[in-house]
């Protein structure tokens, strides 16, 4: 079943303990909350985190990002909360450490790495010529490579 966004905050009020477990939302705290997750987002998306994240206005919305995620979201937000409900002192190492735990989850749900085609004009790499698989001292030849337009990648097309 998705997150609320209510869950979210809930939680990491709970992590900073500004919240008992068995104790009851504020508006006033929600709308703050709600206010700095949505921030949050935006800053990770902007740096090149996207998760999907749909923008929150009620602690009823659906939380829109993956299941992998939803920890990285609590932790991170329990340390952007931490300045507003405490006396000054820093987040505890355990929060700051699960926030990087799961900042570091996040990174490996959005960013997909593709995989390289190299050029035949590229050298294979010393050690390599002669008794390689490859049997030569370049890359094999990639020949009719073109822009494809239905991806926008460099890479064969059929029919070209």
């Amino acid at each position: 079943m998705p997150e609320q966004a209510g869950d979210i905050i809930k939680d990491a009020l709970t992590e900073i303990t500004a919240l008992g477990a068995e104790a009851s939302l504020e508006a006033s705290d929600a709308q703050t909350a709600m206010r700095y997750l949505n921030r949050l987002m935006a800053s990770l998306d902007a740096k090149g985190i996207p998760l999907g994240y749909t923008e929150v206005s009620s602690t009823a919305d659906l939380i829109t990002v993956p299941a992998g995620a939803i920890e990285g979201m609590v932790f991170l937000l329990a340390v952007r909360l931490w300045t507003q409900y405490s006396d000054g002192a820093p987040p505890p190492p355990a929060l700051v450490a699960n926030a990087v735990s799961g900042l570091n989850a996040m990174v490996a749900l959005a960013v997909t790495i593709g995989s390289t085609e190299f050029p035949g004009t590229l050298p294979v790499g010393s050690g390599n010529a002669g008794g390689s698989i490859r049997g030569g001292r370049f890359y094999t030849d990639l020949e009719s490579t073109i822009l494809a337009e239905s991806t926008g990648s460099i890479g064969l097309e059929e029919l070209t």
